[in-house]
């Protein structure tokens, strides 16, 4: 059959009764092939569905709504929304190569940034956190952002610290404090662990800080750590330092209350 000029739909019945002779269960291929549909763009509202397979070869425009039923595959550059546009998924996004986000972008599951550690923003996904509503990024800063502060944690006579950047210790015990081990996690880091200890009502604890296997303590102008207040509810605060590539935690003693 000779390709004829497009015709719109609504009369494409016309067309068929007086240009063929052919079975009427052919309509619906002759539509298709004296629409719109039958040239390089898509001028109207199409849906994909599962029932069949679409192939194109060369340029695919579309300017009006395009509804995909099943998996959509583009193997060539693809630019999704324009400008004040919305692009909205309920689904998984699996992105293999780069992608470029020119504007906002909103996450409300699960994300990590950065998995591998090499370079940028570290973070360990169950038990670091960083909030603000206005975290400014540019310029390879970071802005106006607060630490996760564990709360207050009774110590009993042993405990072992998680890597959260700021612990609270309530003193029940004497006890022995043990740092995290394999810190700070990513080359060219450091690992800084302000820890706060507080007597309980009683008073009269003493703490003591343990290095990991295979570590050392190490603390600033003493041959060792300077004790806690030791009065009741008083609180005294440590600042833990750990670099990539060394064994050795830097300690010192930042503040006592009297």
């Amino acid at each position: 059959m000779a390709k004829i000029a497009n015709v719109a739909l609504t009369n494409t019945f016309d067309v068929w009764r007086t240009r063929s002779n052919q079975s009427f269960d052919r309509l619906s291929q002759f539509a298709i092939n004296n629409s719109s549909l039958y040239a390089n763009t898509l001028t109207a509202n199409v849906a994909f569905s599962a029932l069949g397979t679409a192939s194109v070869t060369g340029l695919f425009s579309v300017s009006g709504r395009a509804t995909v039923g099943t998996n959509l595959t583009v193997s060539g550059n693809t630019t999704l929304g324009a400008a004040n546009k919305n692009i909205t998924t309920t689904g998984l996004i699996s992105h293999t190569g780069r992608a470029t986000i020119s504007t906002n972008l909103a996450v409300t599951g699960n994300t990590i940034l950065n998995a591998s550690g090499a370079n940028g923003f570290f973070t360990n996904t169950a038990s670091f956190g960083v909030f603000s509503n206005t975290v400014n990024y540019s310029n390879k800063k970071i802005r106006n952002f607060s630490e996760d502060a564990q709360s207050y944690r009774n110590s009993s006579t042993t405990i072992t610290l998680n890597t959260r950047n700021v612990q609270r210790i309530t003193l029940t015990g004497n006890a022995t404090v043990t740092l995290p081990s394999s810190m700070p996690g990513s080359t060219e880091a450091v690992k800084s662990i302000i820890v706060i200890f507080k007597q309980d009502a009683t008073g009269g604890r003493t703490m003591a800080f343990a290095a990991p296997s295979g570590e050392t303590l190490s603390f600033n102008n003493s041959a060792s750590l300077p004790a806690v207040a030791s009065t009741a509810n008083k609180v005294t605060i440590y600042v833990c330092t750990k670099f990539d590539g060394d064994t050795t935690w830097y300690i010192s003693q930042s503040f006592i209350q009297v």
